[in-house]
């Protein structure tokens, strides 16, 4: 999307949005404080000192720009932050503000938001305009002007308060929904428990670096197409080990009336439109799609992803309101509004088209009986297991006369019939590459409450077993060095455990020291030849495939990742540092004509005809 100038929407509203930001602030009589070195609404504050080798961690964090930073004292209570939200919430109706926080949200462009704060700069007056340009300019901390996690916020207050006004009086509704971003913003900070250390680090802070990782985790969209077609249609298909009552294809259009390259199709016509979105064009997608979409799809698509304002305040209702409680929201990411179909997350959006079919398969099942809910759980599991051993095939070392180097779960329960197995090993001659799979995901209550003990249950089923069973798999492997499992003798053998966790798990350095504390704690993988385990996703294994493609070793890039100075990121950030930045060229050469064929399908069930794919 080109670049736009913002200038000209604020230059038409200026002079009345000096007055207009004046006149709040007057009424409310504050006085801002100095301004903190770091925002308390961000995770990482000013006292906190990166213990050596987490410094370049510190290149992935920002800081959003907040309320107590230039409007209000930084000691304000909450009282007078809600105040001011109903401030600039009562000059606009809710759906104005919503669409202009989703705007914000999904069509505007880093650059844009940039010109954006430099113009908020310019409404306001002094002395709110130099202490928000102080913010903007600090040298050693990238302020974001808006940001995913307080826009989200925003939008729930929008829907949940009920103070907008009922007509648009406020002549900048852009400005009003980014100056009601800043104020909600300010009531994000994480709460301080005062309780034990996780991690190096205070329960609290702790729990923010992992659920801000889980809503900023980053994934290749033409990667996830194809994950997703891969996953349902060839190893969903695939499923032998679990009786379902069809396959996730099958149960799928059961649920919902539509197939998986159905859903593919709606979703990416919503992410193309407001991704090419422009200031002065409609922000609205119809309903209707377009004149060659079939409408019974586009109905029952709405159906499945889309949500009614009223609804979406309803479905708030009750809950816990807290900083990351966006669930409804992750759940149905499009507005049904009287002039069309608003996206109110983006990222939200294609993980309900993508991974989130899967929960919608789950509450069907469930809702028979859990005995049908467990059997998909499990047989889901296994086409996620299918997926990965797939992907590892083509990543392991090839061998002359078409023999393999890759080991299943069966061929070493026959080499050592009294050990505990894991589910592939992967012979690179001094290296054998021990993998587990698992496919469950942080629970609700851990991603989005913070709970420490479902945290540490979903760390124990997630992590733990799964170590335990890598950790024990090992030993037969290195007290014979592999000889029963390939025949062949060796000096020396050092053993990679991996752990492919299906959804990713955000890595951080809190959250990597607590799991290698608690496996030293526990005495695993305490043999000399064992390497520091590393976590992966799906989507991280399929880096690992393009990269083996061109000579890249998975062992060799394993090892460089954890002796780099970003052992304790993902494997996915040190991946784009350290081959380039740009995704489609770590990625395998055989996913462009699948997603060639992919986007044709979609093109046809959307009515475009064959136009072509355009990467």
């Amino acid at each position: 999307m080109p670049p736009r100038d913002l200038g000209e929407l604020f230059r038409q509203v200026a002079s009345g949005s000096r007055d207009h930001v004046e006149e709040y602030l007057a009424a409310l009589g504050q006085v801002p404080a100095s301004l903190s070195d770091l925002s308390d609404a961000f995770t990482l504050a000013s006292p906190l000192q990166a213990p050596a080798g987490e410094r370049s961690f510190l290149d992935y964090v920002g800081v959003y720009v907040t309320a107590r930073e230039y409007l209000v004292a930084e000691e304000a209570p909450e009282e007078e932050i809600g105040k001011l939200a109903e401030k600039f919430a009562g000059g606009s109706t809710a759906m104005t503000l919503l669409t202009h926080l989703a705007l914000l949200n999904t069509a505007y462009e880093d650059d844009d938001v940039v010109r954006l704060g430099d113009e908020l700069v310019g409404a306001l007056v002094s002395p709110y305009a130099d202490r928000l340009s102080a913010v903007l300019a600090e040298p050693d901390v990238v302020h974001h002007v808006v940001a995913r996690q307080p826009l989200l916020a925003a939008m729930r207050y929008v829907l949940t308060a009920g103070c907008c006004g009922m007509t648009d009086e406020d002549p900048t509704p852009l400005l009003a929904a980014v100056l009601l971003e800043h104020v909600v913003a300010a009531s994000l900070a994480s709460e301080q428990r005062g309780e034990r250390s996780i991690g190096g680090v205070p329960e609290s802070l702790f729990f923010e670096f992992l659920r801000l990782g889980c809503l900023y985790q980053a994934d290749d969209m033409w990667s996830s197409i194809d994950r997703v077609v891969r996953l349902w249609e060839t190893f969903g298909s695939a499923i032998s080990k679990v009786p379902l009552r069809g396959s996730p294809a099958q149960l799928l259009e059961e649920a919902t009336g539509l197939s998986v390259l159905e859903f593919l199709a709606f979703g990416f016509a919503l992410y193309a439109h407001m991704s090419q979105w422009e200031p002065g064009s409609p922000h609205l997608l119809s309903r209707e799609f377009g004149p060659g979409v079939e409408q019974s799809l586009a109905d029952r698509f709405c159906d499945a992803v889309v949500s009614t304002p009223e609804a979406l305040a309803g479905a708030f209702a009750g809950r816990t309101g807290g900083a990351f409680d966006f669930l409804p929201i992750q759940e149905r990411p499009v507005l049904d509004l009287p002039g069309g179909l608003l996206v109110l997350d983006d990222g939200y959006l294609w993980d309900r088209v993508t991974s989130g079919l899967f929960w919608i398969v789950h509450d069907q099942e469930k809702a028979r009986s859990d005995l049908d809910r467990q059997r998909w759980t499990q047989g889901f599991a296994e086409a996620v297991e299918l997926f990965a051993e797939d992907v590892l095939r083509r990543v392991a070392p090839t061998v002359l006369g078409n023999g393999s180097t890759l080991y299943t779960e069966e061929d070493l329960e026959a080499a050592y019939p009294d050990a505990k197995h894991c589910d592939v090993a992967i012979d690179f001659g001094d290296c054998f590459v021990l993998i587990e799979v698992v496919s469950a995901q942080l629970s609700v209550r851990t991603r989005i409450d913070g709970d420490v003990d479902a945290f540490e249950a979903d760390a124990e089923r997630l992590i733990f077993k799964k170590c335990r069973q890598l950790d024990e798999a090992a030993t037969p492997l290195l007290e014979d060095r592999a000889h029963a499992l390939t025949g062949i003798g060796r000096r020396s053998l050092v053993v990679q455990p991996v752990l492919v966790i299906g959804s990713g798990l955000p890595i951080a350095p809190p959250i990597a020291r607590f799991i290698y504390d608690e496996l030293e704690t526990r005495g695993q993988f305490e043999h000399p030849d064992v390497a520091r385990l590393c976590i992966v996703g799906l989507a991280e294994l399929e880096l690992l495939e393009g990269l083996a493609e061109v000579g890249h070793d998975l062992v060799t890039v394993l090892r460089s990742w954890k002796a780099s100075p970003l052992s304790d990121v993902s494997l996915r950030n040190y991946v784009l540092a350290e081959y380039g930045p740009d995704a489609r060229a770590l990625r395998p050469s055989r996913m462009k004509p699948s997603v060639d064929e992919t986007f044709r399908q979609v093109q046809a069930v959307l009515g475009f005809g064959d136009r072509g794919v355009d990467d």
